[in-house]
């Protein structure tokens, strides 16, 4: 950690000579202002708390970002033959829930900025987690690279609360497009970590973006 040495020479004064060796000496005379170091060091360790919360928050816009689709209960009535008109509760959704897809934020020769976002379903005794987004190995051919990026949704033990509906997903990637690359298509796989075998993976999403269009804009595929 060499860079915290002049962080740590700085709680020091810069007083005369005499008095910066007895800092260090170990002449049992030697006497240190106790309190102003103290007030120094608190100074310096709430900056430096202060610095590093800053980071951490700027790291986290990147991570993946989850959110609870919620629904509340309703009324309704429901027509019966036999026992004529009654009165039920259902659920009605009050969140929105994302539509998977890939969306490009930002485009040049050298990077992609772009978006991946979608929702799980989560209700009743089917109560699903959201694991993370793990990216493949990218695949070339050609003039083309393909990357593939995985949703792993675990299945947990256990009832969903009453009010929720599932989990909406996005996280921000960023690649570096090698040379000579003209389009990458990109394709989103929801991974079920504990389903039944027939049932784990399944593509939800596919974009490709060709990069020879002067207009900036890209050729999109899509699976609903």
């Amino acid at each position: 950690m060499v860079w915290c040495l002049p962080w740590l020479l700085s709680i020091f004064p810069q007083h005369k000579n005499h008095h910066f060796q007895g800092y260090f000496s170990f002449d049992p005379l030697a006497r240190f202002d106790s309190v102003f170091i103290q007030d120094t060091i608190v100074k310096q360790v709430i900056i430096l708390i202060s610095f590093l919360t800053l980071v951490a928050c700027n790291v986290n816009t990147k991570k993946l970002q989850i959110a609870t689709i919620y629904a509340e209960p309703k009324r309704v009535s429901e027509k019966n033959l036999e026992t004529g008109v009654s009165q039920i509760t259902t659920h009605q959704s009050i969140s929105e829930r994302f539509k998977t897809q890939i969306c490009m934020i930002s485009k040049n020769h050298q990077s992609l900025k772009f978006r991946i976002q979608g929702n799980i379903h989560s209700s009743g005794h089917q109560k699903n987690e959201i694991e993370k987004i793990r990216s493949g190995k990218a695949e070339r051919y050609g003039d083309t690279i393909t990357l593939r990026y995985f949703v792993e949704v675990k299945r947990s033990p256990g009832k969903e609360n009453a009010n929720v509906r599932g989990y909406n997903y996005t996280t921000d990637e960023i690649y570096k497009i090698p040379n000579a690359v003209k389009r990458v298509k990109i394709e989103l796989y929801e991974d079920r970590m504990n389903f039944p075998i027939d049932t784990r993976r399944k593509l939800v999403a596919q974009q490709t973006f060709n990069f020879l269009q002067k207009s900036g804009e890209s050729i999109v595929n899509e699976l609903d």
